[in-house]
């Protein structure tokens, strides 16, 4: 077994631990197919009353999908390479449908594919050093792993605005918006495990889980989530992105112009896709979500832009992507509908 990831059950509690500190849990393919196949097998097990999720590295629990590993494979072709989408989107509807509790004990960075194996499960709980993100579009790519299913749904057009800056959340954004479900003090994990692992009770019993949660989490006032939300609700409520920008140059504001820049950096046609998928995505299950997000990234996979993020991010981290098309202007509808074309479901 690949000890990226390891899995274990005590008093019929099932617990996953993400293993691989030395990339900050990045998950591979590997580490997918055992996820799949051990979700699997503990769904059907009757024994089983819970599925837990932790990291044993300090400074997060997942910084997302081993994007190195896919540039590395560049010379395969998009059909090999969608095969680590599929798997990973596979994980993702497969943890959003299980009927016992999974709870996800979340910390530090948060991101991606890491964002993929925690938001889908019934109880999504986060420390208070959070730091929860979807910044693909900083790489070429876009928001995936379903996320845009929560995101399209958030009010006053927040969800426009994270998935297209990819800015991060802290844990109380990210409570605000209920795209976590409680706040615990990182120190209070190992209690909470114990108490999980200790306390019997079946496995639909998603109520005890709720009150053993609720008994460790810190209460947090109902507040604004963001300073200057009226400005972004303002600026992109809009259905294209040439609006949106007009709409930042008029506010003439700190904000606004550091947003522009942000936006400026990131690859035109993500942007676009980005936004596209957004509108789709609000009138949508999370299982078609997730269809739509495998024939995007195979798309993708298909073009310069995200190999091309990656080397500048990642590789060569020269922070200078040369994006083609280079402008919004030149990324036409057809350019923006041929990531929504019809493809076999992710299954």
């Amino acid at each position: 077994m690949n000890e990226d990831i390891l899995f274990e059950v005590t008093n019929n509690l099932a617990k996953i631990t993400l293993n691989r500190p030395k990339a900050l849990n990045a998950l591979n393919g590997d580490m997918f197919s055992q996820l799949h196949d051990q979700l699997e097998k503990w769904e059907n097990d009757e024994s089983i009353k819970a599925i837990l999720v932790k990291s044993n590295c300090e400074k997060a629990f997942c910084a997302g999908g081993d994007i190195r590993a896919i540039y590395d494979n560049k010379h395969k072709s998009a059909d090999e390479i969608s095969q680590y989408f599929r798997l990973e989107y596979d994980v993702n509807r497969l943890i959003f449908h299980l009927s016992k509790p999974y709870i996800a004990l979340l910390h530090g960075i948060t991101m991606g594919g890491g964002v993929g194996i925690s938001i889908h499960g019934s109880h999504c709980v986060a420390s208070d050093n959070l730091k929860w993100a979807m910044p693909e579009t900083i790489i070429g790519f876009f928001p995936d792993v379903g996320s845009t299913y929560y995101l399209s749904r958030l009010p006053d057009s927040l969800g426009a605005y994270l998935a297209l800056t990819g800015n991060t959340l802290t844990a109380r954004n990210a409570l605000e918006l209920n795209l976590i479900k409680k706040i615990v003090p990182q120190h209070h994990f190992c209690a909470l495990e114990k108490e999980l692992t200790e306390t019997h009770f079946g496995a639909f019993d998603s109520d005890v889980v709720s009150k053993i949660i609720n008994s460790y989490a810190e209460k947090v006032e109902a507040s604004s989530v963001f300073s200057n939300a009226e400005e972004i609700s303002t600026s992109f409520s809009f259905s294209n992105i040439e609006e949106i920008v007009e709409a930042l140059h008029l506010l003439e504001s700190d904000w606004s112009r550091q947003t522009l820049e942000q936006l400026q950096q990131r690859s035109p046609t993500s942007l676009k896709v980005t936004l596209h998928q957004l509108q789709l995505a609000k009138h949508r299950s999370l299982d078609e979500v997730i269809e739509m997000d495998f024939g995007i990234a195979h798309r993708m996979l298909e073009n310069q832009d995200f190999y091309e993020g990656v080397r500048a991010a990642i590789i060569d981290k020269d922070k200078n992507p040369r994006w083609k098309p280079a402008k919004l202007s030149d990324v036409s509808d057809d350019d923006v509908n041929s990531y929504f074309g019809n493809r076999s479901p992710c299954r």
